[in-house]
Formats: structure tokens, C-alpha cells, sequence
């Protein structure tokens, strides 16, 4: 909070989403069904074309596209062409993944307090709760993995069957005196499980195509490292160009220490 100047909240995403879009003064430039297909850099510029076949051309491409990122597989490819050992192999095989977790929203409950939050800890698994907007109850189930997985590759898909037999394994888990798992997971409204992979990557940029946020730097294995990352990313990219290098240095080396602190 001392970072940023605001306590944080929890809202929906598609609340955030509209806040945004509906406080932009021009709109044009907000294209949606674009994703990144193919990059091209060229002197003083970069080309991308999208999967609906679109093209696009800019000074910039800064890739937010999270721990999966084509952008950042389209930089690899391209330094790889031109200088192979520019991107460490060890980038592309260091991702571990210890965690899963499930997360999601549930209806107003009485023995949840309006605007609260609360963690509950127990041994392999963990549990943030917290109300938001109209006593919504946002929730997250942290669980840890029979081994940790490396690789991109090897980071876990999940079904909605593999997620409520996760949920039923913890159906009688207390939250607080009156509160278990199962009665707020019976009253969702939405529900997720996904893979928490952990990995911060050597470097975060190529000629003129940088990536940020969970394509340069993943680690969400609790809360308060969620926000310490939010928070950090409040200061992207700045400083371009003679930049890039030195900052990318020093912000790739906090948030090691912070991934490590994680983890712990």
C-alpha cells in the first residue's frame, strides 16, 4: 500500500475492465479478438500480424500476454535467428510449477464479514477469503502439487471435473468458526482451477519488443506477492531504449529475491 498510495479492493476483473474502457476519451484504438500471430521487426519499427489476419505496425511492441505469451515465444524466434545465444535455454526450461489453485466468487454470506479478509493456513494448502463490492466473497484455494513440473510445456490444463474433485477433497475444510470450504464453493458463481507456475526470466526484451507482467515474471503463490508485483509493474517501461538493459538487470534481480521469498 505504501507503493502505490491506495488500499487494495477486490472487484471483479470485468468490473476493472469497464472502468478502464469506459474512462478512455478515445476509444478506437481498443481492438478486441486480435491476437498476436506472428512479429517482424525491421529497422526503426515492428510488424505484427494477428490471427484474424490483421496487420499492424508500430515503434513498440510491449507484450502483456501473460505466462503462455506468443509475444514472447516471437521474440525468442526471432533473436534465435539472429543472435542463438542472446535467450539462455534455461528460460524455456526453468518454470517450475509447485502450486494450483483453485479461485473464485461466491454470493454474500452472513459469516463472512462485509469488507474483510482472512488467511487460513493449513499443511500442503492455503486459503485467502476476502469480501468486495455488494458482500460479494472472492476466495482462493492454494494447494501444493505431489512434485514440482518444469517447462512451459509441463504447466497443468485443468478440468472443471479436475477442479470439483479438488473442491470436494476440501468440502470440510473450516474458514472460520462457522464457515467451511463446501457451502462456499456450493454458492459460487464462478470457479477456476489453474496451474501457479513460478519463473523469472533472464530477459525481457528484444529490439524493440519487451514483455511485462506474467510474461516476464510470474510468481502469485500468495496474495501478498500478487500485490508486490502489481505494484512493481505500476512502473513499466519508462525508460526505453539505453534503458532498457540496466533496468531490466535490476528489476529482474528483485524479483528473483521476491519469487524466493515466495516459496518460502
Amino acid at each position: 500500500m505504501d507503493s502505490i498510495a491506495y488500499a487494495p479492493v477486490f472487484i471483479d476483473r470485468q468490473m476493472l475492465i469497464k472502468i478502464l474502457y469506459d474512462n478512455l476519451k478515445d476509444k478506437s484504438p481498443a481492438l478486441t479478438g486480435k491476437g498476436v500471430q506472428h512479429v517482424e521487426q525491421f529497422p526503426g519499427g515492428v510488424r505484427v500480424r494477428t490471427t484474424d489476419g490483421s496487420v499492424f505496425t508500430g515503434e513498440l511492441l510491449v507484450g502483456a500476454d501473460g505466462i503462455h505469451s506468443t509475444v514472447r515465444k516471437e521474440m525468442w524466434r526471432e533473436a534465435d535467428q539472429a543472435r542463438p545465444d542472446h535467450f539462455p535455454l534455461s528460460d524455456r526450461t526453468n518454470t517450475a510449477t509447485k502450486y494450483c489453485c483453485i479461485f473464485g466468487i461466491s454470493r454474500a454470506n452472513s459469516k463472512v464479514p462485509k469488507f474483510s479478509s482472512c488467511n487460513v493456513m493449513g499443511r500442503g494448502y492455503s486459503y485467502l477469503i476476502a469480501s468486495g463490492p455488494n458482500h460479494r466473497i472472492y476466495w482462493f484455494l492454494f494447494k501444493k502439487l505431489p512434485g514440482v513440473l518444469y517447462g512451459i510445456e509441463k504447466i497443468p490444463r485443468y478440468t472443471e471435473a479436475e477442479r470439483d474433485a479438488l473442491a470436494a477433497e476440501h468440502a470440510d475444510d473450516m474458514l472460520n468458526e462457522e464457515l467451511r470450504f463446501g457451502e462456499l464453493y456450493a454458492d459460487r458463481t464462478t470457479a477456476t482451477l489453474q496451474a501457479l507456475p513460478e519463473v523469472v526470466f533472464s530477459k525481457w526484451h528484444y529490439g524493440r519488443v519487451i514483455t511485462i507482467g506474467d510474461a516476464a515474471h510470474k510468481a502469485c503463490q500468495t496474495i501478498s506477492t500478487c500485490y508486490w508485483f502489481i505494484a512493481n509493474e505500476i512502473t513499466v517501461q519508462s525508460y526505453w531504449r539505453p534503458r532498457w538493459k540496466q533496468r531490466n538487470r535490476r528489476r529482474c534481480s528483485t524479483n528473483k529475491s521476491a519469487l524466493q521469498a515466495s516459496s518460502n
